[in-house]
């Protein structure tokens, strides 16, 4: 009994080098993509963080003054699009725009800033990948929180994993 003829060394080789190359492009693929995903967010966070500083700073300075109105004040914050904002003082809670409510914002943020500490946090709010910062504004006995969708991002993110699969 004879078997059929069995692959020479030369389709052998150039089949695991061409396996090899394929795990190659697929890891630095993943790496790439990775690195891409960590730097977006990460800068996404530190503005986000830094505009929120701004805006605390905004509210406090008007929760200093005799009847300062709130909700207006909240409404003309400068805020990235598609921004949230939620502020807690006099004992209720204030938002920039209707609709939104504390509900949004998650109970391990909201217990750190009452604490004292301000804190960053990603989270899904219907859906959508947000960043949420939490700042305290102890001088007027204040909380400021400002939500940012990250769709944008997720969706070059999508794009960037197909393009990285196709080119795999």
């Amino acid at each position: 009994m004879r078997r059929g003829p069995h692959p020479g060394l030369r389709l052998r080789a150039a089949t695991a080098w061409g396996a090899g190359a394929l795990h190659l492009s697929f890891g630095l693929s993943v790496v790439a993509y990775q690195l891409v995903r960590s730097q977006l967010v990460e800068d996404r966070q530190d503005r986000t963080t830094v505009q929120a500083y701004v805006n605390a700073r905004a509210v406090r300075n008007a929760l200093r003054t005799p009847d300062p109105d709130l909700n207006t004040i909240l409404g003309s914050l400068s805020t990235n699009a598609g921004s949230t904002i939620l502020a807690w003082a006099d004992g209720r809670w204030f938002a920039g725009s209707v609709g939104t409510g504390p509900d949004l914002l998650p109970d391990a943020l909201q217990q750190a800033v009452i604490e004292g500490d301000a804190g960053s946090q990603i989270v899904d709010v219907g859906g959508v990948p947000s960043v949420v910062v939490g700042v305290p504004v102890a001088e007027v006995n204040a909380r400021y929180y400002e939500l940012i969708p990250l769709d944008d991002i997720d969706q070059a993110l999508a794009g960037l994993a197909s393009g990285l699969g196709l080119a795999a």
